[in-house]
């Protein structure tokens, strides 16, 4: 029923993790796109 949301720095371990846990059925597996360096960046 709920989603895990995948963060890491720069979006390239969330993105294997996600795609781990997708393959494992987990259904609801998001990522940030881009990590925290990204989100960083629009924030300011």
């Amino acid at each position: 029923d709920r989603t895990l949301l995948m963060v890491d720095e720069d979006g390239t371990g969330s993105f294997l993790a996600a795609s781990y846990l997708a393959r494992k059925g987990f259904p609801n597996v998001r990522r940030l796109k881009g990590g925290m360096a990204e989100y960083r960046r629009g924030t300011r």
